[in-house]
């Protein structure tokens, strides 16, 4: 879209979703529209405020605004990183898009790997921004905005997760706290509800779906559609997973909600490289495979939908929080007696035991491998599937050497010391609202349902709502064995008991099964001595040990191995095959491409 005096121009991704107030506001101020559209809005907004109207927008975007005037480009990321925006720079040339396909198709870069991205794909199963696995293309990071003026290409951030305040303080375990809570949820729900088209809801059963289904309920939308996905019994038995169904039909039947169940048995050998495909930059998280494919049967119903990513981040929800802070507890107990008696008989403990998986086993290896550690040594040991050591035998190198221990996860440190307040709950939900989330679980969300051409909106990263809750005391999210407390509390008499009071349940595909059954001759072949040594990336009797020891029930490497497969695969069709992507010239010397452009 452009501007009327043809001074800027504007190309935009995703939804403002205060644009109704912001256009009555610059209405009051003599602009005029001549559309319904938030992305008019948006460019009004920018040619009245410059550049400080990014601090009015709330919703998710990413966009580029050319001014004719002042000859600068200006690129924005919306605060969490809802929505991707990729870049390249070379010789003069900047590349930009929401896919990096088309970064490609310029050939501003050639594709090839870049190691150091490498050593935190490994460690954390995605690249931090604002890196890519991709040399030469980056991201802008969340919350931030570049400039380039033909020369010179320049970052500011203009807003960041804020700490917690004396307002946050004062309103844990009040019940005017819990109000306003409640409130702002309502309020971030509402906002997203306005739809052109037929709206649906992800609903897994667990707290954060409900919540937003009860809200949605509250709002008046009638019928909303629910989805929930499940495994077959094998997989869950394999995976020692529980069935969340039973608590998605509670949910639906409680707000009267037209529920649909998706039972998955995907043909997983075709949707791997299917998803490497899509998602791009990898993510070597299966659940990248449920969302597309709930995403793909909703579409026939629902062309948007709402989900709760988010809320484990925003109010403390994960496991990894109180495993972190018992830490510290542990530590109390005598160290000969973890070290030569508690340990090793957690060590030898099997995960697995024929087909049947032991999930609080597995949690408990996982505890102990970390519990003596620093604090932040001790969370990232849940956030990381490699330590440094480890990481450097995997690549090839002397694990007994001198190692970096943050190799791979620099910008997570950096992002802990950053915060100095002494609340290790908020350190550690600071550290994954500004990196783990859009890392992982947006970036998976929003190129799957892509995908599958629907869009999803995600009501619990409201601006609003997010500036609320994150200004309250660690102890508001997480105490003990606790998780999620001021937010469990909200919604007391809001939804039903029995989901209010369960306990987290994740939102993971069955990969051991799949690793165990439908993948295992492809292990065998693209994880095997001889394509590894080709390769000349990953150490191939490290590689071999770590299958062996899956496969034989002792530990479970499940995500080590999906990843590995994850970038075996991603190597064959970005880098091994990279003359794909360039696209075919038209008559006068330029790629083929239709563009669209509205004068306003």
């Amino acid at each position: 879209m452009q501007s009327l005096d043809g001074r800027l121009a504007l190309t935009f991704n995703g939804e403002i979703y205060n644009y109704r107030r912001l256009r009555s506001e610059l209405e009051a101020r003599g602009r005029r529209f001549r559309s319904q559209t938030d992305t008019e809005v948006l460019l009004h907004t920018m040619h009245e405020w410059g550049i400080r109207g990014l601090e009015r927008l709330e919703g998710m975007f990413s966009f580029a605004l050319w001014d004719e005037t002042r000859r600068t480009l200006t690129l924005a990321r919306d605060r969490l990183g809802v929505k991707p925006l990729y870049y390249a720079e070379a010789s003069g040339t900047l590349a930009f898009a929401s896919e990096i396909r088309a970064i490609l198709a310029s050939e501003c870069v050639v594709p090839a790997l870049d190691p150091s991205a490498l050593e935190s794909y490994l460690r954390l199963l995605w690249v931090p921004d604002p890196d890519t696995l991709f040399n030469g293309i980056r991201k802008v990071e969340p919350g931030c905005y570049l400039t380039w003026d033909g020369s010179a290409l320049r970052s500011t951030r203009y807003w960041d997760v804020p700490q917690c305040g004396p307002d946050g303080a004062s309103t844990r375990g009040h019940e005017e706290g819990l109000a306003a809570l409640r409130e702002r949820l309502q309020s971030a729900v509402t906002n997203q509800l306005v739809s052109d088209v037929p709206l649906g809801a992800f609903l897994s059963g667990g707290l954060d779906s409900t919540c937003l289904l009860a809200m949605a309920s509250k709002a008046g939308t009638r019928p909303l559609r629910t989805y929930s996905i499940g495994f077959r019994s094998a997989d869950r038995k394999e995976e020692g997973a529980l069935d969340d169904l039973g608590y998605a039909r509670m949910a639906a039947s409680a707000f009267g909600s037209e529920h649909h169940e998706i039972v998955l048995e995907p043909n997983v050998v075709d949707l791997l490289p299917k998803m490497v495909r899509h998602l791009e930059d990898p993510v070597a998280d299966p659940a990248a495979i449920n969302t597309y494919l709930v995403c793909l049967a909703a579409r026939e119903t629902s062309t948007v939908l709402l989900s709760g990513s988010g809320g484990d981040e925003l109010f403390g929800g994960y496991y990894k929080y109180v495993g972190a802070n018992l830490g510290a507890e542990y530590q109390r107990i005598a160290g000969p007696l973890r070290k030569w008696i508690v340990e090793p008989m957690a060590t030898a403990l099997p995960v697995a035991v024929g087909r049947i998986g032991l999930r609080s086993v597995r949690r408990a290896k996982r505890f102990l491998r970390h519990a003596g550690l620093p604090a932040f040594d001790r969370f990232m040991g849940y956030s990381c599937y490699y330590d440094a050591d480890e990481l450097e035998d995997l690549l090839g190198g002397d694990p007994k050497g001198d190692i970096d221990p943050y190799m791979g996860i620099g910008p997570l440190k950096e992002a802990w010391d950053r915060r100095t307040d002494g609340d290790a709950i908020n350190r550690m939900t600071y550290v994954d609202l500004k990196y783990y989330l859009p890392g992982l679980g947006l970036a998976y969300m929003d190129k799957a349902s892509m995908a599958a051409s629907v869009e999803v909106r995600v009501p619990l990263l409201d601006d609003v709502l997010v500036d609320y809750v994150a200004r309250l005391p660690g102890s508001a999210k997480v105490e003990g064995v606790r998780t999620k407390i001021m937010f469990r509390d909200a919604m007391t008499g809001v939804v039903p008991e029995a989901i209010r009071k369960r306990p987290k349940a994740p939102f993971a595909a069955p990969v051991r099964s799949w690793l165990r059954r439908d993948l295992a001759p492809l292990v065998d072949e693209y994880l095997g001595p001889s394509r590894v040594l080709t390769r000349g990336l990953l150490n191939p009797g490290f590689v071999q040990r770590m299958i062996q020891e899956h496969r034989s029930g002792l530990e479970d490497h499940s995500l080590r191995i999906w990843a590995l497969l994850t970038l075996e695969v991603w190597l064959q069709e970005f880098q091994d095959n990279a003359r794909q992507f360039v696209l075919p010239l038209g008559e006068e010397g330029v790629p083929a491409s239709i563009t669209t452009q509205e004068t306003v």
